[in-house]
Order: structure tokens, then C-alpha cells, then sequence
């Protein structure tokens, strides 16, 4: 019918207003962002999935504890 699996993935930059994160130390507010998901596209524009998503310095500056985030989303047009 007209559900339509999706996979996704992404690299980026973000800037961290605190280098700590509950008990995750990172060295410095520049981190890189890598996230992978899947999921579901439906007729009308809406969409089921889940998200991992993956935050760290890559090394450039210690502590580099880095921390990860799991979502699961629903999207639905207005």
C-alpha cells in the first residue's frame, strides 16, 4: 500500500552550551553529531521511527566521554 520504509543517516557539528552533560565530561563545546534511524513513511505525511543519535569531540580535546540519545518520533502534518 502506501507505507514506505525509510533508513537515515547524517553526520554534522553542534556547539554545546555546557562541556558536561549529566556525568559526561566533553572537552569542549564544539562536538560532532552522527545519527542513523528507520522508519516509517504513511499516506498523508505522517511518519513513525526511531533515532540514535551519537555526540563526541572525536578526540580534538580531553575528556572526550561523548554521550548518545535513542528517540522515537512521530511526525504528523499540519
Amino acid at each position: 500500500g502506501n507505507v514506505k520504509p525509510y533508513v537515515e543517516a547524517g553526520i554534522g557539528v553542534s556547539v554545546f552550551s555546557n562541556t558536561q552533560v549529566e556525568d559526561r565530561k566533553f572537552g569542549s563545546a564544539f562536538n560532532f553529531e552522527d545519527r542513523v534511524g528507520f522508519g516509517l513513511r504513511f499516506a498523508g505525511g505522517h511518519e513513525v521511527g526511531i533515532r540514535a543519535t551519537h555526540y563526541s569531540n572525536a578526540g580534538i580535546k580531553q575528556p572526550n566521554d561523548g554521550v548518545e540519545s535513542y528517540a522515537l518520533h512521530y511526525k504528523m502534518p499540519f
